[in-house]
């Protein structure tokens, strides 16, 4: 129960819903306290919240539990780092390099923190109250601004804006800043070049140009060019514009990523016209050409995935993962190209890897359309699973070792051959019915009265499954329904000695009880909507309160064969008396 609230908060952290996942590894932690990683968890997800103190509450817990776990140290690193604590913050990612030196992650933030501690105080700077106070807050109430707050590099230049504003400078040139100076100070600032000061243009591809890598398996969306088409004779000064804009994206690129440009265009038409052959081809000279874009790996990826090369698709996306690494890429590529990975394990029935792959997907970046991938693959698997545990034989081999551990009173152990039985056969009523059988003599009725509904389910004239759940009802002394399941059974076996012999039980069972149990058959029965209903019926409360006021009615009332039969189950359940 803990993994699985784990996979819900994690599913709910991709989902970008911290609330819903601190909630849900709260609770897994209730049921795994010493479970390091839950608290590790929960701190990267109030630390997505900027709730600091029990972000470092919950890390500090996580090295207390595992103190050789560098994950945990860089999770006291961020915290303290959110907090301000800079000489803390440095000694928790030294502590984490000294576990695992070659961190890239640790390293990086230890870097940031290193250059916090470098730079200078701020002292007079104009914009230096500009930055301070709670700036996130005005920063979540932009919507464009909002959308930036998942992006590490954003974040990392707020927080430097925040210790020194001087170094505002150096940022100029980057639209998100520029933007935030425009909300901070109430004017309309905007920079010139979008593709330049754009942190994703690296990894997008430019405004007019279909990404091939958005298409996967799913049908090309044609009818958008067709659109694109129609709207140039509309409004053709629009459309200049943009070509005038395409000029300039491209006069900010070297003359060898300006030929990786042309190059991947000419892949693109290729990969819709189904070309997948030559599309690769290009996308392979853009990559050459331009070997720091992961997009162009992750077209390429999307090209072999059409052409059903997946291993090939599988290594592209893979490779566009560590370079994405290597350069800090934007963490929706490589969310990207774990999704096409997943895609590609999927289409091979590897369902694991598929899962894991979905999984590691929504981490980085949670889509629905990624979401909604995972669902149906675990679907998928589970469905795979049954099919491939499937055996006839072995189920009743199983159930053979079943019968052997009842016979020797060892229920427990019966239980767990009948359960592996079912596994290997879930359409053999039987099974279940032996099940329920262990399970009345462990007590355990509830889980019996689900196996004799489910044997009843798969075979309703199997009449055992009627004795079964008759005798659980019998032992939760409910003698009303007991005696309606052996008339069930009695309809389709009218000479059943077993039924018979339950039936006068079940009657000597009502007749002989004391009050103290008839009190006690009748607290359950009242809980029971048909006693309910009953007893909200005007007609027959009218007669009850008239057997009560004169029994000898009772007689008369006894000869209509529907008041009779409500009659005898309340008499049955406890609810009536007959002394």
């Amino acid at each position: 129960m803990a993994e699985e609230l784990k996979n819900k908060g994690n599913k709910a952290l991709a989902e970008k819903k911290f609330e819903e996942a601190v909630k849900h590894y709260t609770e897994a932690i209730h049921l795994d306290p010493s479970n390091h990683v839950l608290y590790s968890n929960r701190s990267a997800a109030y630390a997505t919240m900027k709730e600091w103190n029990e972000a470092l509450s919950d890390a500090q817990k996580t090295v207390e539990l595992k103190a050789d776990w560098s994950k945990g140290w860089s999770r006291v690193g961020a915290a303290q780092h959110g907090l301000g604590n800079l000489r803390e913050a440095l000694n928790a990612y030294d502590r984490g390099l000294q576990l695992e030196p070659n961190n890239e992650q640790l390293k990086t933030a230890k870097h940031e923190v290193e250059l916090a501690l470098a730079s200078p105080p701020p002292t007079d700077d104009p914009f230096g109250k500009l930055f301070q106070g709670d700036i996130w807050t005005r920063i979540n109430a932009d919507p464009e601004l909002r959308t930036y707050t998942h992006q590490p590099d954003f974040v990392s230049m707020v927080s430097q804006l925040q210790r020194d504003p001087r170094s505002l400078n150096q940022f100029l040139g980057d639209k998100r800043i520029m933007r935030l100076l425009s909300v901070l100070l109430g004017l309309d600032i905007r920079s010139g070049s979008d593709f330049a000061n754009d942190p994703e243009a690296a990894t997008k591809p430019p405004k007019g140009h279909t990404d091939p890598a958005q298409h996967d398996h799913h049908d090309h969306n044609d009818h958008h060019d067709h659109h694109d088409h129609q709207h140039e004779h509309k409004e053709p000064k629009k459309e200049e514009k943009k070509e005038e804009k395409k000029e300039e994206h491209k006069s900010d690129l070297s003359e060898e990523q300006q030929k990786a440009l042309k190059e991947k265009e000419l892949g693109t038409q290729a990969y819709k016209k189904k070309d997948f052959d030559t599309a690769i081809q290009h996308f392979s000279n853009a990559f050459e050409l331009d070997p720091k874009n992961i997009l162009l790996l992750t077209n390429r990826a999307a090209a072999y995935f059409e052409k059903g090369d997946y291993e090939k698709c599988i290594e592209d996306s893979q490779k566009a993962i560590d370079l994405g690494r290597e350069i800090h890429a934007d963490f929706k590529a490589i969310a990207r190209a774990y999704q096409r990975i997943g895609n590609a394990y999927a289409k091979q029935e590897k369902y694991t890897e598929a899962i894991e792959a979905f999984n590691k997907s929504l981490t980085e970046h949670g889509t629905e359309d990624v979401l909604a991938a995972l669902k149906r693959t675990e679907k998928l698997k589970k469905e795979k699973d049954e099919r491939e545990y499937f055996s006839i034989e072995l189920s009743l081999e199983a159930k053979e070792k079943g019968n052997h551990a009842f016979k020797g009173g060892d229920y427990p152990e019966a239980v767990k051959h009948y359960t592996e039985a079912i596994k290997r056969n879930p359409n053999d009523h039987v099974l279940y019915s032996n099940r329920a059988a262990c399970y009345t003599n462990l007590r355990a009725f509830s889980d019996g009265m689900k196996d004799c509904e489910k044997c009843l389910q798969l075979n309703p004239r199997f009449v055992k499954g009627y004795t079964r759940k008759a005798t659980i009802q019998f032992f939760l002394k409910e003698y009303h329904k007991c005696l309606e399941t052996y008339q069930h059974a009695l309809e389709i076996e009218p000479d059943n000695k077993e039924v018979e012999a339950g039936i006068q039980r079940t009657v000597q069972a009502i007749n002989s009880g004391s009050g103290e149990d008839d009190k006690e058959r009748a607290a359950r029965a009242l809980q029971d909507p048909e006693i309910q209903g009953i007893l909200r019926d005007p007609v027959m409360r009218s007669i009850l309160t008239e057997i009560q006021e004169n029994p000898k009615a009772l007689n008369e009332y006894m000869k209509d064969a529907d008041i009779r039969a409500k009659i005898e189950k309340l008499v049955a359940s406890g609810v009536l008396g007959t002394r």
